[in-house]
């Protein structure tokens, strides 16, 4: 335990424990002696070469008796009086830090071409690739943030494509736009934010995040709605014992081909098999 933010350059209590531990007190007088096994500096020098005495941990009641590294740990946090609030407050900053460290190593910043700054981040768009962004000085303090329209790119090509003919997605996308301040262009479907220098961090986050929401709507096109009412339907044919069969094709008098995600047999005293099937 050290002093901190001053000058004084002490140890407040250290405990250094060992059988085979040897440390001499009263160095170059004649009345030095050895002190042998486990031991504790009290106010002493942090400076390893500068003459100290120590005490040994069997004139100390709190430690002489103590065994495992555990139980001291715990007495000398007694000892100290070092609250728990510390503690605790120790354990967020060593997340923090950790996290920091993490967001350093994968939030990429490169110069490129034409005074573009590329961001890559560590998020991840539909196709798992980390979502990138770019930078540019607008003006000496003005910086536009801009996905150069890969968001929209990628959506269309996994079957997305937002338009306003899709009422409820074009909705959702405009309220997107709106909720972080976005700004859309119709004719490269870029989707930028400009603000100054102070302002980036924020900006640059209000442009993820409204990148990830809108990424998220490939979650409404027909063939992921679709799929998950067909989970809903079946999970409730199971659990009710009522017979199916997925997908089933029926030919037609006139030979057209008639598709259905569930088929429900129903037996001739019920009536057609055709009558209650679910089809799409």
């Amino acid at each position: 335990l050290n002093f901190t933010n001053c000058d004084v350059k002490k140890h407040l209590l250290r405990l250094d424990f060992g059988n085979t531990l040897r440390h001499k007190n009263n160095q170059n007088k004649d009345d030095n002696y050895v002190v042998y096994g486990s031991h504790a500096h009290i106010y002493s020098s942090d400076n390893k070469y500068e003459q100290k005495n120590v005490i040994p941990i069997s004139d100390l009641d709190e430690f002489k008796n103590l065994k495992c590294i555990r139980d001291v740990f715990l007495e000398y946090i007694r000892y100290t009086n070092i609250k728990k609030e510390l503690i605790v407050m120790s354990q967020a900053e060593s997340l923090k830090s950790s996290y920091i460290d993490w967001l350093k190593k994968e939030l990429i910043f490169t110069d490129i071409e034409d005074g573009y700054i590329s961001i890559s981040t560590p998020f991840v768009d539909n196709n798992y690739d980390n979502i990138e962004l770019f930078a540019k000085f607008v003006s000496e303090s003005q910086i536009e943030v801009t996905d150069f329209g890969e968001t929209l790119f990628n959506l269309e090509d996994n079957g997305l494509k937002i338009t306003k003919q899709s009422k409820t997605i074009y909705r959702l996308f405009e309220n997107t736009l709106n909720d972080f301040g976005i700004e859309y262009n119709c004719n490269t479907e870029t989707l930028s934010i400009t603000t100054d220098v102070r302002r980036f961090p924020t900006a640059k986050n209000r442009l993820l995040q409204a990148i990830m929401r809108i990424n998220d709507l490939l979650y409404l096109i027909k063939e992921n709605v679709n799929a998950t009412f067909n989970d809903i339907l079946s999970s409730f044919l199971i659990d009710n014992e009522i017979l199916f069969s997925p997908n089933v094709e029926i030919v037609g008098k006139k030979w057209y081909i008639l598709s259905f995600r569930l088929f429900n047999p129903l037996t001739s005293r019920q009536g057609s098999p055709y009558k209650n099937s679910c089809s799409t």
